[in-house]
């Protein structure tokens, strides 16, 4: 009886020194209902069709519901704060996109910390961009967008995600590096500015492959740069910007899962290999190559450190090119 009674203390010891470590591998009983993810944006955009097929595989995998809920406004920060005041019981997270990281840079009064506030989960994905415009602009290449541009200050319109938001930035980066001027439309997201760009009421605007092809084929728009490093397999003719005459410059686009801080770290980390699984999956690869999206399903800590680096690296691009969300 008593090799019996210490066996016993021996195994429950054992389970309570294992039982951590599977925690921390994600062997935890989440979900067990639906999961809410914040998108702050408005419906319709690059991010609720990307997400859409992620999302249905990983409800299959779980077997509860992922719901996308919009919360548009303050150029994301509305969305944030909310994830931020959610309980970090697992069952709200925030899909983030680039632009978060720039925020910091553009408003030092945030109602938040970028990183100190959420748990990260997962970097999604990253997404190719191009400077698009409307076919009733005189030109069709970037060199002739630049000299369009300069003989005619504040002419052209850029359409963005919001004000003081990264598709706000880089067109402000990108024209004080050329010492051209253009006159900023800020919009609650994607969706609507390429509404408005198709319909011929903007003139330029940064645009992903997919959301683009199909007017690139009817001839509304027309692609002039990648506005990331990296050739496209289906335009490989198509140049980046850093290649003509601006290294350094890029629009690093990608998409991110984060939880409210304190979200216990089992169900970050189950949440986590959930989402890589889904991302990467076999039947999807073609799709994310047509729309020039890499899938990359970090680890949380990967994803740290990606929001910490580019916190930084915004900051100091708007301080040492005095930058003004107003402008």
């Amino acid at each position: 009886m008593r090799s019996s009674a210490l066996a016993s203390i021996a195994a429950a010891a054992a389970m309570a020194v294992a039982s951590p470590a599977l925690m921390a591998q994600g062997t935890v009983n989440w979900p067990t209902r639906p999961v809410a993810l914040v998108v702050p944006l408005v419906a319709g955009g690059i991010t609720d069709r990307e997400m859409r097929p992620y999302l249905q595989k990983v409800q299959e995998s779980t077997g509860q519901p992922f719901i996308l809920d919009f919360k548009p406004g303050g150029n994301g920060t509305i969305g944030n704060l909310f994830v931020v005041k959610a309980k970090p019981d697992g069952y709200t997270f925030l899909i983030s996109s680039s632009g978060m990281a720039v925020l910091p840079a553009f408003h030092p009064d945030l109602p938040y910390d970028t990183i100190k506030d959420f748990s990260p989960v997962s970097q999604i994905s990253k997404r190719a961009m191009m400077l698009v415009v409307h076919s009733s602009v005189p030109v069709n290449t970037y060199q002739e967008y630049i000299a369009y541009a300069k003989a005619n200050p504040g002419k052209l319109n850029w359409g963005t995600s919001g004000r003081g938001g990264v598709t706000h930035l880089v067109g402000a980066w990108l024209h004080q590096l050329t010492n051209t001027e253009v006159t900023f439309v800020h919009y609650k997201g994607s969706a609507p500015y390429v509404t408005d760009i198709v319909a011929g009421r903007l003139d330029v605007v940064p645009m992903s492959l997919g959301t683009g092809a199909p007017h690139f084929k009817s001839g509304r728009l027309k692609p002039l740069a990648l506005m990331t490093t990296n050739r496209l397999s289906v335009l490989p003719n198509l140049m980046s910007i850093a290649e003509m005459g601006l290294p350094g410059y890029e629009y690093p686009n990608w998409l991110g899962m984060q939880a409210p801080a304190g979200t216990p770290a089992a169900i970050v980390n189950k949440a986590s290999a959930e989402m890589a699984r889904a991302v990467k999956s076999p039947d999807l690869a073609a799709d994310l190559e047509l729309n020039s999206i890499t899938a990359i399903g970090s680890a949380p800590e990967e994803f740290r450190k990606v929001l910490i680096r580019e916190v930084a690296q915004w900051k100091k691009l708007v301080a040492d090119l005095k930058i003004e969300s107003s402008e």
